[in-house]
Order: C-alpha cells, then structure tokens, then sequence
C-alpha cells in the first residue's frame, strides 16, 4: 500500500475529514486534503486527498452517503497553459533573504511526495535567482525545475495541493506555473 491521490465528494470540513482518519486508525504525517474551488474561488464539495491506499480500501468497504471517494483523475484546468511550464514559480517575502532556507522550505513542502516515492530528490533542482551579488539579494522568486520524466499529471497535482498554503512564517504560499520565455515573472500578476 502507497499513498495516491483520490477525490472526495462531501461538505464536511477539512477538520472532520482529518478527524475520520484519525479515528479509523489512517492519520499519517503525509496525508492532506485540499478543497478544491470553482473558478471564481469558491469552495465545492470536491476534495482532493493525498492518502494511504489503505484508507481508500476502507471507505469502499465502508460507504457513507455524505462521504464518496474515488481515484483521483487530474483535470485538464489543473495543468499550465501553453505559455507556461510545468515548472512551479514561487515568489517570497524578501524579509526571508537566506538561499538556504527557502530551498530548505520548498523541499520541505515537498517532502510528502519524496517520502512516498512520487518523486525523488533527484527528480527536480530548486533555482532561486540572485538581484545583487554584492548586496546580497535574491530576487524574490524561486523555481522547481522538474526532469522530463516526471509524470505531468502528479506535477499538475502537486501544485494544485501546494498553492495557497503557508509558509513556515505563516505568510501565504503560492505556487504559479512558470512562463515559457521570461523567468522573471510568474504565471499571475504578483501585485
């Protein structure tokens, strides 16, 4: 058993969802769910789950009426457009100037997907590009530059879930798809 990602069709809570597995002996460190929104930024009853296969055999056995669950299918909104890479572009607070540790903060954030053997270490490089050398100041976004070989639609996945999450200052996290010709900017507008 792995885990994989699975969608999920309820309104309870987040809080109830992570409680469910608690209590059928499921919780783990890697699992999250994420609600998934409308194209205006509301929330659905759609919820994406990365989970133990374990838990997915479980609420098969065990059908609710309020919870339905199924593999995961990635749809087509969820991958870049064709000015885009299949690169995440992450901007950051300048306040959190050090190299190190935004590398060691997005790899942290991806640590779930490495642990499970979605991806490896080895399988993307964290580019963090430099405004002055001399004064010592990063231009305030990073890149994941994954291999070839990685499969799109689990790059597609993971930044869906990563998007719009904290970082370990509590700030908000995004995740845009990097462009295809100009590093220096993201996907969205960062103003």
């Amino acid at each position: 058993m792995g885990f994989k990602f699975y969608f999920i069709n309820t309104f309870h809570t987040i809080e109830w969802l992570n409680e469910t597995l608690y209590q059928n002996g499921f919780a783990r460190n890697n699992s999250f769910f994420k609600v998934i929104t409308s194209k205006n930024g509301k929330e659905t009853s759609k919820t994406m789950a990365f989970v133990d296969e374990a838990f997915y055999d479980f609420c098969i056995q065990n059908p609710r009426d309020d919870f339905k669950i199924a593999p995961f299918t990635t749809p087509s909104s969820f991958h870049p457009s064709q000015y885009h890479t299949y690169n995440f572009c992450i901007p950051f607070q300048n306040n959190l100037i050090e190299e190190k540790t935004i590398s060691n903060e997005i790899t942290y954030k991806l640590q779930p997907f490495i642990s499970e053997g979605l991806i490896t270490r080895n399988s993307f490089k964290i580019n963090i590009p430099v405004k002055s050398r001399i004064n010592n100041e990063l231009l305030g976004l990073a890149f994941v530059i994954f291999n070839k070989d990685v499969d799109k639609d689990l790059i597609a996945n993971i930044r869906y879930v990563l998007d719009k999450t904290s970082w370990s200052d509590q700030t908000e996290f995004r995740c845009f798809w990097g462009k295809s010709h100009n590093w220096s900017f993201c996907s969205k507008t960062l103003l």
